[in-house]
């Protein structure tokens, strides 16, 4: 007591430090009043002021800027008056909820956006961002980068989610799905982490939908930013906050169809959130469970790198790939996918450590006669871990068998005492025919093939049988479907797989079976003398198109 009696006797409260201030703009945009077709969106406010309440409880001073605020100018503007302020141990945090377009390239919609661009692009905002000279800068986004669902589907009434997403060309009954572009190497995943020093957090791949939807408090959110306000707390690492919202986000779009997965700067899910300072090489927080292993990453180029073949982040199930694994130094390799809420082990092919051992140089997926493809739809990711002993390896590879995948929260019962050097990979696996767009009716064309009541069907259903080869789920579903049941999420996966493999092995005709049916003269030109490779998966395009017109868009077998 006596010192602060003093202190405040002599006036020095007029020299001491001024009092952290954390600093943080968040954006809400659902009205746009140059594009009313955009003007679709019902929750971005809602986001937009939840996030505020969350970040002002963590101390936080917040700008708010909702729909016609929200200019180009309105938040490049704010983020420079906020970056004149904000001192080096402060932190900052931007949020958006709002429209994503994809073309001509990524871009954030302010609400002044017009129907060809005064986008937001991720060059202008990393600059803006980058001025403001914190000890961690974060950015969140809840908005899509793509179109990957046609347009209609979406005015359908299907289900209560909208995409945060906006087409310039809505009214065309089908939207074109997303471009298929690089996946090798993402270690940082998100197309936006361009500038060094920035956590990026977004609400989606870049190949899928950012969803809002009816929430449990009764008003609409953005699936990814409800995940956000119910779990953002000081405290709570990255990595935890990652899990946590996944888990959510894969709960409430069970059954529905629809995927949605997050994506975060991996080398930041070691640190707390928000709070994002890295000191040295990210290693997995203390505990050392499966899920910590899976969550944290060193990547490392030089070490191990994984890259598929073809070079896309989209990809087609039954899709037949490559996947090459390049090892910078001897050790001991494994290779872990994830889909869903459940992680398998990809590579060794045993249970034995020793198996996972490796040499310097290049390993190339599959080997001998071998196949490998995606046989699910949505997001498959792959993570490569290169260990310095056989010990560490066999910690990760016991704790998987043992919680058989799912119990990912299981403490490994043998330490890791340094981190593995790391690579990742983030794919999105569409349910499009091999090449090109989605059924009009996969569920239609699906029951006509397995019911095999003509010869056409009958035949296709052998082709189906045939890709089965060195496949057993897809021998079993064959012998088990009952077509007079309507199909699930699984027998849809499992027919396109095997459809796209059957499309790949060979030709999709058979004179006897095709007996009296008409296909174009172009197709019987190619049928005489069928080709090879994609050309051949093109006239098998084209023979599918002609064969099921109510099933299969006719766009499909034009696209080359």
């Amino acid at each position: 007591m006596m010192r602060i009696r003093t202190v405040l006797t002599l006036g020095i409260l007029a020299v001491l430090p001024a009092a952290r201030a954390d600093q943080a703009l968040v954006v809400g945009i659902q009205e746009y009043s140059p594009l009313v077709a955009a003007s679709t969106l019902k929750g971005c406010m809602n986001d937009a002021n939840g996030v505020a309440e969350v970040l002002k409880e963590q101390g936080f001073v917040v700008t708010l800027l909702l729909n016609e605020k929200a200019t180009k100018q309105g938040i490049l503007g704010s983020i420079a008056q906020i970056a004149e302020k904000t001192k080096k141990d402060e932190r900052f945090v931007f949020y958006f909820a709002g429209h994503g377009r994809r073309s001509p390239r990524f871009a954030l919609m302010p609400s002044d956006a017009t129907i060809s661009g005064n986008d937001i692009e991720p060059k202008e905002l990393n600059a803006a961002i980058l001025k403001v000279q914190a000890r961690s800068r974060t950015v969140l986004l809840d908005s899509c980068f793509s179109g990957g669902m046609a347009a209609g589907e979406m005015s359908r009434g299907l289900d209560d989610f909208k995409a945060r997403y906006f087409d310039p060309e809505q009214a065309r009954s089908v939207t074109f799905g997303p471009v298929k572009t690089s996946a090798s190497n993402k270690d940082t995943p998100e197309k936006l982490e361009t500038a060094p020093g920035i956590c990026y957090y977004a609400a989606s791949l870049d190949s899928e939908q950012a969803l809002e939807a009816t929430m449990d408090d009764g008003k609409r959110h953005g699936l990814f930013t409800y995940g956000l306000i119910k779990n953002l707390r000081n405290g709570k690492l990255w990595s935890e906050v990652h899990n946590d919202i996944k888990k959510q986000m894969t709960k409430r779009l069970e059954n529905s169809g629809r995927q949605q997965n997050p994506m975060i700067s991996t080398a930041y899910m070691p640190t707390p959130a928000m709070d994002n300072i890295l000191k040295g090489a990210p290693k997995p927080p203390p505990g050392k469970t499966l899920l910590d292993i899976w969550n944290a990453d060193n990547p490392n180029p030089g070490k191990i790198g994984l890259k598929i073949k073809p070079d896309r982040d989209v990809q087609d199930v039954g899709k037949e790939i490559g996947l090459e694994v390049k090892v910078g130094q001897d050790g001991y390799l494994v290779i872990l996918g994830q889909v869903g809420d459940r992680i398998y082990q990809f590579f060794p092919a045993s249970e034995k450590a020793e198996d996972a051992k490796v040499s310097k140089g290049t390993i190339n997926f599959p080997t001998g006669r071998d196949r490998l493809f995606f046989d699910s739809f949505g997001a498959d990711h792959l993570k490569a871990m290169l260990f310095s002993t056989a010990e560490e390896a066999a910690g990760v590879m016991d704790a998987l068998m043992e919680s058989q995948g799912k119990a990912r929260d299981l403490v490994l019962a043998r330490a890791v005492s340094e981190p593995a050097f790391t690579s990742r990979l983030s794919i999105a696996v569409g349910d499009s025919l091999v090449g090109g767009l989605r059924l009009k009716d996969l569920d239609g064309l699906l029951v006509k093939v397995m019911k095999q009541e003509d010869e056409i069907s009958k035949f296709l259903a052998s082709k189906l049988r045939l890709a089965c080869t060195g496949y057993p789920k897809g021998d079993n579903w064959v012998v088990s479907f009952d077509p007079t049941q309507k199909p699930e999420l699984s027998d849809r996966e499992t027919f396109m797989t095997l459809l796209n493999l059957a499309m790949q092995a060979g030709l999709l005709y058979d004179e006897p079976a095709f007996k009296g049916v008409k296909l174009s003269k172009d197709v019987m030109g190619k049928v005489k003398k069928p080709p090879s490779g994609d050309a051949l998966i093109a006239l098998n395009r084209s023979i599918l198109a002609q064969l099921f017109p109510n099933e299969v868009n006719a766009d499909d077998a034009e696209k080359k």
